[in-house]
């Protein structure tokens, strides 16, 4: 029968090797779906409660945070995108959802709903931007 020293001695060497298991890294998560799977992938790192995502036709994503956030990721890096009015970023509140209209080349236009700072708490606004 093992005593008590051997039998904590297994114990602490399943803990390490269930701890090193987690922090392994590991390969791209994959999703079946009905179609085939999806290979899942990150495209970017240290983000603060993204919302929206649109899609800029030379390829740069714009991503919108909860707090008011708009950044650009462009080649793996992120970059921020100033301009944003005061959000309201309580409850459900925060900087919502992005438009890329078809005509962006054109106009270089972007449409936001937001919760905007109202004098009895807070309502949702849209507003337009030009990117510059």
């Amino acid at each position: 029968m093992p005593g008590k020293a051997s039998v904590w001695r297994a114990i602490v060497a399943s803990a390490v090797f269930i701890c090193c298991l987690a922090l392994a890294p590991r390969a791209a998560d994959a999703l079946d779906t009905s179609v085939g799977p999806l290979r899942i992938d990150a495209m970017a790192e240290g983000l603060d409660e993204p919302w929206a995502v649109g899609f800029l036709p030379d390829g740069t994503t714009l991503i919108t945070e909860r707090d008011g956030r708009v950044l650009a990721l462009r080649d793996g890096a992120l970059s921020s995108v100033g301009g944003v009015p005061s959000v309201v970023a309580e409850g459900q509140g925060g900087l919502l959802d992005l438009l890329v209209p078809r005509d962006f080349d054109q106009t270089r236009e972007l449409f936001f709903s937001y919760s905007k700072p109202q004098q009895n708490g807070a309502g949702t606004a849209v507003f337009r931007a030009r990117l510059s």
